[in-house]
């Protein structure tokens, strides 16, 4: 069919128990498109769309949704040849459930494999297993609901997929419930600008991350409610990143078992005894984590830990200019490794205290760190200044940052007093 037009397009109050099979398309708007409509009825539902080879079309493959409709069941994508896709490769949006998408092959799509629900959370019981997609423009697998939907997609499994992904995430979860994402190869942009994540994935409780292979400039992000009782699993995953390895950002997170690996090239790298190294191994801020049974090798940082209730228990750190960093975080340290790092472990704890009257308002900030060195400590807030001791002068900047605040607050007319905490 001429451009702006559809190979095969059907409404939901015909579409049941159909193949769609062995053939050939190209240049269109669908190739094949599903659709939930007229409203009220049932979406497309028991359909079979297998070995068809879809070239230069905007939206290859759509179970889409026009009007609200009962989901559709039963529908199966499998074995299909997509090239060329100026939007997305393969969609399913709105009411479906046990879907499967399986051995496709897609490249050079704008979006991948895309997943989507913005009506009433009727989405579930996905598979996409074992599809092969290259020169993904953007996120190469995702699923995800309308942002601030109350509801989630349940029980999506992604798995055996090989993924190329140029400007997005290998995969993306956002809103979903019960998610298996295991054995998948993910490649994305590792260049010095890039902070994409080989799986990016919030709001997820209850997902396992199992056994994926990644080279990425992120490894794996994850976050979401800061008291989730569901943890979500992060397990026998191997990457090779060039900033973090594994990022757990407000939320529940058990992280087991995965070998983590700083493998930067570029030339904004991280340097450690003249070689290049990635940035934080594992990272977890405002949230709980358990860390065990890891190895990290080539990072600045190997584990750090912002604000987090942690447990750290048998991880093997080789490698790091500080293995272990807990700031203002409560947890146990037991049985790891560390090797070959110029420093093992850095913690600061921080107490802030607030008085305040009719008259004034003190705000008091102590740590448990060194402390001030006597050499600056009257000077400080004043910019460019340094220590005598080359020790603290090596870890330390020119004051400039200090000397900001303490401007901008006196302007205010605040009084600014630095001093060292009692013991």
């Amino acid at each position: 069919p001429p451009r702006s037009t559809q190979g095969l397009s059907s409404a939901a109050s015909d579409v049941y128990k159909r193949q769609v099979k062995n053939n050939d398309f190209n240049n269109g708007w669908n190739a094949i498109g599903l659709w939930a409509w007229p409203e009220g009825g049932i979406a497309p539902s028991g359909n079979y769309i297998t070995n068809n080879k879809i070239n230069n079309t905007d939206f290859a493959i759509a179970f889409d949704f026009e009007q609200y409709n009962y989901p559709g069941t039963d529908n199966h994508i499998i074995s299909n040849y997509i090239t060329n896709a100026s939007g997305k490769g393969i969609s399913i949006w709105g009411p479906y459930q046990n879907f499967t998408v399986k051995d496709n092959y897609i490249d050079n799509a704008t979006l991948g494999i895309w997943i989507y629900d913005n009506s009433f959370g009727d989405t579930s019981n996905g598979l996409v297993a074992n599809n092969t997609l290259k020169n993904i423009k953007y996120n190469g697998i995702s699923a995800y609901t309308l942002f601030g939907s109350a509801f989630t997609i349940d029980n999506i499994h992604v798995e055996n997929n090989f993924i190329h992904s140029i400007e997005g995430a290998g995969i993306m979860f956002r809103d979903v419930e019960d998610g298996y994402i295991a054995n998948n190869t993910i490649q994305t942009n590792m260049s010095h600008e890039s902070q994409l994540s080989g799986i990016y994935a919030y709001y997820i409780p209850k997902t396992t991350i199992k056994n994926n292979t990644l080279n990425s400039a992120v490894g794996i992000e994850v976050g979401g409610f800061e008291d989730s009782t569901f943890p979500i699993i992060i397990e026998d995953n191997t990457l090779y990143v060039n900033d973090y390895g594994i990022l757990s950002n407000r939320t529940y997170s058990k992280i087991v078992n995965n070998n983590v690996t700083g493998v930067c090239t570029h030339d904004k790298c991280n340097m450690l005894y003249l070689l290049k190294v990635g940035a934080f191994g594992i990272f977890s801020q405002e949230g709980e984590v358990e860390v065990s049974d890891n190895k990290i090798t080539n990072f600045k940082e190997g584990i750090t830990l912002v604000i987090a209730d942690f447990e750290l228990e048998s991880n093997t750190i080789d490698f790091t200019e500080t293995a272990i960093t807990a700031n203002n975080s409560e947890g146990r340290i037991s049985n790891n490794i560390v090797t070959n790092n110029t420093e093992t472990i850095n913690s600061y704890k921080s107490e802030i205290n607030l008085l305040s009257n009719n008259k004034i308002t003190e705000v008091k900030v102590c740590d448990d760190g060194p402390g001030f060195s006597e050499d600056i400590l009257n000077v400080l807030g004043e910019p460019y200044i340094r220590s005598k001791n080359k020790i603290i002068s090596s870890k330390s900047g020119l004051g400039l940052g200090t000397f900001i605040g303490k401007t901008l607050l006196e302007r205010m007319k605040a009084n600014v007093k630095f001093d060292k905490c009692p013991k």
